[in-house]
């Protein structure tokens, strides 16, 4: 079943035995584990074929098992792929035609491409990698280039299948060191559909490098790369998670976006809507109190906030107004966004700003009971 080529979130595998499949939205930071069931053996080396909607991954305990996984039914399979060598496979990456899976495993060995529209599923050697710290690529989206970045240096690379080994260094310390726990690594990485190239290192801190003029028939070259930049403002909440890989890549987005998570809840302000006319069109009106606390959601923290965003979902043809705080507001895949302008709305540390909201919403469309706005959270912009 064909899916969106571009999401809001990318696919992590999580551990390395058993392994657990998790979802990374790209614009909030927010990291949640899917209904997918966890694989006893551990798996690696995954890739999301948007034509088919589903990952694919090997088995980090046989060389030759290729897992299946549709995360929308939330099932997981496995089948065997009889030409593979034995190896670790590690790197793994989906071609942009959806119809390949593209592994590789340990530097000098070689590495494999899998068809996935044969049945069975076959595999055609390739040369080795070779070696580095390089533990994820992925697919440009325009020219089609296999990109990955060695943690140990910084240097961003791509895999030339005809040279052997692939390694081809394009420029040295385009991202800073990995950090982490044990050997740090840029252990996922995937692609905005402009031509972004994301990498997050095992401490949860996310990278972007513009790699957007780069094109099939003239890729960038080094000269025109410029120094990676640090995204959402602080580090995304990995904890202790083990991410082994990523797999999709994600829909150019129109606000920045910030993962410094503030403790929000909301309160009903009213049992009932009313009916309000809005724009001659007739609407329920929904109030509701959101409570913002200057207060890292993740850390504890308390922290001085001079700029906040809050979002949730987007309700068709809905739209939100805010009665005292002054705010923009934009839509950003789903979502509403609203941030304040400026950077002179103090909430100071751990104290709690009220912001009374009032949703409107379609007659003909009421929100399900209990009344509540979807996916509520809020950010730090500064």
């Amino acid at each position: 079943m064909s899916t969106p080529r571009y999401n809001r979130f990318t696919y992590l595998a999580i551990g390395e035995g058993p392994t657990s499949l998790y979802a990374f939205d790209a614009f909030t930071g927010d990291v949640n584990k899917t209904k997918v069931p966890d694989y006893a053996d551990g798996y690696d080396a995954l890739g999301y074929s948007w034509p088919k909607g589903r990952l694919y991954a090997m088995s980090r305990k046989s060389s030759n098992t290729l897992v299946v996984i549709d995360p929308v039914a939330g099932t997981l399979t496995t089948q065997q792929v009889s030409q593979l060598s034995a190896n670790h496979w590690v790197l793994g990456a989906i071609t942009p035609d959806g119809d390949k899976l593209v592994i590789s495993g340990d530097g000098h060995a070689s590495g494999a491409v899998l068809d996935l529209t044969a049945d069975p599923v076959t595999a055609l050697a390739q040369k080795p990698p070779g070696y580095g710290g390089w533990y994820d690529w992925a697919y440009h989206p325009v020219d089609e280039r296999l990109y990955a970045v060695d943690g140990d240096t910084g240097a961003l690379m791509y895999a030339d299948p005809t040279k052997d080994p692939q390694k081809v260094v394009l420029k040295t310390e385009a991202f800073p060191k990995a950090k982490g726990p044990g050997r740090a690594s840029y252990s996922a990485v995937f692609f905005e559909e402009n031509g972004w190239f994301y990498a997050f290192d095992n401490a949860g801190n996310v990278y972007k490098l513009d790699l957007s003029s780069s094109t099939k028939a003239d890729p960038i070259p080094p000269s025109a790369i410029g120094t990676a930049v640090t995204v959402g403002r602080g580090p995304i909440n990995v904890n202790d998670l083990n991410v082994r890989d990523a797999g999709g890549d994600v829909k150019k987005m129109v606000n920045p976006p910030s993962y410094e998570a503030l403790v929000v809840n909301q309160v009903l302000r009213s049992p009932n809507p009313w009916e309000e006319q809005l724009n001659g069109k007739p609407m329920l009106v929904y109030s509701f109190r959101v409570n913002i606390t200057a207060k890292l959601k993740h850390t504890g923290e308390d922290v001085d906030v001079r700029k906040w965003r809050i979002f949730f979902d987007d309700v068709p043809g809905s739209e939100p107004k805010t009665t005292a705080a002054t705010v923009t507001k934009n839509k950003e895949q789903g979502l509403w966004v609203l941030d304040t302008p400026g950077e002179n709305h103090l909430i100071t540390k751990g104290q709690t700003l009220p912001v009374d909201l009032l949703l409107y919403v379609p007659k003909e469309t009421p929100l399900p009971k209990p009344y509540a706005l979807g996916n509520l959270g809020a950010r730090r912009l500064a």
